[in-house]
This record gives C-alpha cells, structure tokens and sequence, in this order.
C-alpha cells in the first residue's frame, strides 16, 4: 500500500503538488493520469524517494519515504523498479552493461547467473540480438524496452513507471504495452505508471487517479468509472490543460 499524506511541492513560483490525498493499492496497478506539466513526474520521483517534497508524506508498506537521510532508502530502493521517462540509459555501456549493472554491483549473484539473466530479459523483451550494441544505435522504443529490462532485472516488488509509452510509433506502443501488460502478470507487484494515454489506462489500469494542475480532481477503481466518465476525467486532466 502506498498512502500519500498532504503533498505539496512548489519550485519558486510554481506549485506542482498541492496537498495531495491519495491510497494506491497493494499488488494492483495504479494510472496517475494527467497532461504535461501537472505534476505527475514529480509526484512519481517523491514516491520513490528521489525529490523531497515541501509538506506531507509518502508512507510505502509502513516506510515513510520522505522522511530522514538518503541511505534509509537504500534498502527500499532494492525493492523498486523503475522505469524512467527518457529512459535513463548510460551511453557509454551496451545494452547488456545496462541491464546488468544493478545485479552486477548489488544482488550477490555469480556472474554466469548474471548472463543469464540478462540473456532472459533480452529474449523477453525481443532485442535477444542487440546486447552489444550502444544506447545510440537504438531506436526510441528499443531503448524504452532496454530500460524495462533493466526495472526487471532486480525482480522488484513495486514498479514505478514514468510515461512509458511517450515519444514512440504504433508499433512500440503496442510492443510496449504487451510487455507491461506481460510484466504485470509475471510479477504480483505493486505498480504505479504516470502518462497522460489514457488507451494505456484502459489496458493496464485496476486504479486511475486524475492529476490537473497538481491536484487531484478523481481517485478511484477503473471498474468503478464508466467509459464515457472516464472520457470526461480525461479531457478534463489532459485536454485542459
């Protein structure tokens, strides 16, 4: 369970959280729905402990997020795959370096357990022929799958992930939207995705929250929303903007 507590969060002038209220359920899928620049990134980097927020708090499974030294989280970061929204790719390694370097660095595992398990994440993700190759010799949407192998690798127990299906053709999203889809259902986890698709809400959302102008103007299951509702909520969220 992730419970967001009076989040607010302003830089300079800018409010891009204003008191936030919100309950993400545990081991389902949560849509954080919303056009660009209302909030939404912001709202995933305080979940996962990268951005101090100005007031209130992120509590995931008891563990208050936002509060004390950067090396609590270390721990909780162990847990967390995340997936972010222009990927976060080093250039400098290959596809193979990126997806191994947590498991490298952090899991214990020898390094023949290693290969195969990026072998694995590569064959999964269809790009079993492109684990030599450099970030910059990829498309757009290899480089998104590159990066969920990589939020893959650890086998984490809550995934964030931030406009997943941004910046590519039809045939990526489609590509990408099977893999999360296939994801979600291999790994009984908890999972949050920013983007403002909503055909993406439709496919993998069990719960929606609008996010505009920093707010929240809806939270509640998808089941709950009728199509036409839930049309409404979007042009509300992302054509308003």
């Amino acid at each position: 369970m992730i419970l967001i507590e009076n989040l607010s969060k302003t830089f300079g002038p800018v409010v891009a959280l204003d008191r936030i209220q919100a309950a993400f359920p545990e081991r389902k899928t949560t849509v954080i729905l919303g056009g660009n620049g209302h909030g939404k990134t912001v709202l995933m980097k305080i979940v996962c402990g990268l951005l101090k927020p100005d007031t209130g708090r992120v509590v995931v499974d008891g563990l208050d997020v936002t509060a004390g030294p950067e090396k609590r989280l270390y721990r909780f970061w162990d847990r967390v795959g995340f997936l972010f929204q222009e990927n976060a790719l080093i250039d400098s390694l290959t596809v193979e370096e990126n997806i191994a370097l947590y498991l490298k660095y952090h899991s214990g595992r020898s390094g023949a357990d290693i290969r195969d398990r990026v072998r694995s994440l590569l064959d999964f993700v269809g790009l079993s022929e492109s684990g030599a190759s450099l970030p910059e010799e990829l498309s757009g949407g290899m480089k998104k799958r590159v990066a969920l192998a990589r939020a893959l690798a650890k086998e984490p127990d809550l995934f964030l992930f931030d406009e997943p299906t941004s910046g590519i053709d039809e045939q990526n999203w489609a590509i990408i939207t099977r893999l999360l889809a296939d994801s979600l259902k291999q790994n009984t986890a908890t999972a949050v995705i920013a983007t403002h698709d909503l055909r993406l809400t439709r496919e993998l959302g069990d719960y929606v929250v609008f996010l505009h102008k920093g707010r929240v103007s809806f939270a509640g299951p998808k089941a709950n929303i009728s199509e036409r509702s839930l049309v409404e909520l979007y042009r509300g969220a992302v054509d308003g903007e």
